[in-house]
């Protein structure tokens, strides 16, 4: 069986070896000149946000690099709307055709163009969001999207005086378990974050320092090192901070310094931010996969634009803080207040 395989496969080989003597051969495919937009809208519980979108226009080059090309993509003088419906009405922005310095002019004019609107209220109940870009020459893009709900979190163990690392293992664990539930069915990526707050102090009131300390999932050893795991992207609505990982995040805030009573360590903050399921299928599709482990190479980069090319999507972010048990920061010899 193996030999039927191996046959054809060199017979392919010399043909295409043959073809290329005799003819020309591209690369390239077949251009089609299409219409691109972007925009990713960030929002949170309470903060408004700027809203900043891109319009531009797929180019052709002679030659396989496109870096060749000088002219700018971008496309001016569209007519940009975004579209807000709460399930009762439906609140409408123009956004405006702006531009801002470039910090690379080797290939396009010193002033990039985008379209934008400023201090504008997204929520997570909102229904949904619209993007529509009417162009000069007629051409109209649209595109829909639904902000990510705000999720119910969960920590166990619940730490009712503050978090602490000094529990009973066999009641506990041995590691501190977040959960959260957005409400939604469709695939959506998580992006955690766990940081410990702290400052160093002066004197009576004067603040020497102060600065965030990410705490890892875990170490892993690798050879003669421990090395820390921190997240990544993940589909899963938990994480799991081993209460080691949690200690020793503690005992670096102040490594190498032996006035530990000069630090003031008082709470600990998980963030996460949400990507809706337009947003997480095109990350996956220009950084692998929806998990961090896999590679997809038979797929092309994700659009939900109508009429063109591009990603309308949205994120949603939140925090959650917790103090820290008074006894367990002194027993780092720190500060709890």
């Amino acid at each position: 069986m193996k030999s039927a395989w191996v046959v054809p496969a060199a017979v392919g080989v010399v043909s295409l070896l043959s073809f290329s003597c005799e003819e020309s051969f591209s690369p390239k495919t077949k251009f089609q000149g299409r219409n691109v937009l972007f925009c990713i809208i960030e929002t949170d519980l309470i903060h408004t946000t700027d809203v900043t979108a891109t319009v531009s226009r797929l180019y052709d080059v002679d030659g396989p690099d496109p870096s060749v090309n000088k002219v700018d993509p971008a496309v001016v003088g569209a007519t940009v709307t975004l579209t807000i419906n709460n399930g009762v009405s439906d609140r409408v922005y123009l956004l405006t055709e702006s531009s801002r310095p470039r910090a690379d002019t080797s290939r396009y004019a010193k002033c990039q163009r985008f379209y934008s609107v400023k201090g504008i209220s997204v929520h997570y109940y909102d229904r949904y969001l619209r993007m529509t870009a009417h162009l000069p020459g007629g051409d109209s893009l649209v595109a829909t999207t639904t902000v990510p709900h705000h999720a119910l979190k969960e920590g166990f163990p619940p730490y009712p005086r503050g978090v602490t690392t000094r529990l009973d293992p066999l009641k506990y664990g041995k590691a501190w378990i977040i959960d959260w539930d957005d409400s939604f069915d469709e695939q959506h990526l998580f992006f955690p974050k766990l940081v410990i707050y702290w400052k160093k102090v002066a004197g009576p009131t004067g603040v020497a320092a102060q600065g965030v300390k990410e705490v890892p999932l875990q170490y892993v050893k690798r050879g003669d090192q421990m090395v820390p795991i921190y997240p990544s992207y993940s589909e899963r609505e938990s994480c799991s901070y081993d209460f080691a990982a949690i200690d020793s995040a503690m005992a670096q805030i102040s490594a190498g310094d032996p006035n530990k009573g000069d630090y003031i360590v008082s709470s600990i903050v998980f963030r996460y931010t949400e990507f809706d399921s337009h947003l997480s299928r095109y990350y996956s599709s220009v950084n692998g996969s929806l998990d961090q482990y896999s590679v997809r190479v038979d797929e092309t980069v994700y659009t939900n634009v109508v009429g063109g090319l591009g990603i309308f999507g949205s994120c949603y972010s939140e925090t959650w803080g917790l103090p820290l048990e008074p006894g367990y920061v002194k027993s780092f010899g720190y500060r709890a207040k």
